[in-house]
């Protein structure tokens, strides 16, 4: 096939997008050449498999029966979990499936079904993978669990870490002076409530201990 087409990007002219051995061979090449293919191979399972698993985003061009597939859908995501975009309705509701986008792709995160963009385990782990998927997280989330800054202050005998969240909510962490400035990261995340965010401790000489970051956080039940 390589010396009859040569090298990507291919014809769409040029090659018969009805043999099934052709589209095979060029969607292992380059998936979302499933566009071209006949609609009768884009309903193909082994086709479509192939796409996906080479660009997970050829889900788009599947038929509507695939994109409804678990096993299509869990190929693509796990290839690309954008693809979690074009899966079927209620495929974007399943745990399983979203919770393989975003782990692949925490952006994935805006396409889940609304019930899931409210569930801790699947916004945790799109969080760890991507912070900035916490734009796509249920209201509630985003405004009880996210604390952007932590600044440590010196008080007589202690530092106070004063926390400070996106609803204005501020928590208070004491701590003694002798505490070791390697060992304050941990005592902060070990004392602080539980939540999910990013956290920035700027100690009382400016220092400012990074990356803290949501990893270590975990979300209420």
């Amino acid at each position: 096939f390589k010396k009859q087409y040569g090298d990507p990007p291919y014809s769409a002219t040029s090659m018969d997008w009805s043999d099934k051995d052709v589209v095979l061979y060029f969607v292992k090449e380059d998936g979302l050449l499933l566009k071209s293919a006949d609609a009768s191979l884009q309903k193909d399972m082994v086709v479509v498999l192939a796409a996906v698993a080479q660009r997970g985003l050829a889900l788009k061009h599947a038929d509507a029966s695939l994109q409804k597939d678990r096993q299509v859908v869990l190929a693509a995501v796990a290839q690309n979990g954008l693809a979690l975009e074009f899966a079927a309705v209620e495929l974007r509701a399943d745990r399983e499936i979203v919770l393989a986008a975003v782990k692949q792709n925490g952006l994935a995160l805006k396409y889940a079904a609304v019930e899931l963009r409210a569930d801790h385990v699947i916004v945790l782990a799109a969080v760890l993978e991507n912070e900035e998927s916490l734009q796509h997280a249920s209201e509630e989330i985003r405004k009880r669990n996210r604390l952007i800054m932590l600044c440590a202050e010196r008080h007589p005998g202690e530092i106070r870490v004063r926390c400070f969240g996106l609803s204005a909510v501020e928590t208070l962490v004491h701590f003694e002076l002798d505490a070791a400035a390697e060992f304050l990261v941990a005592r902060v995340k070990e004392a602080l409530p539980p939540g999910l965010g990013r956290l920035t401790l700027v100690l009382p000489d400016g220092t400012i201990l990074q990356p803290v970051s949501y990893t270590h956080l975990t979300l209420p039940t």
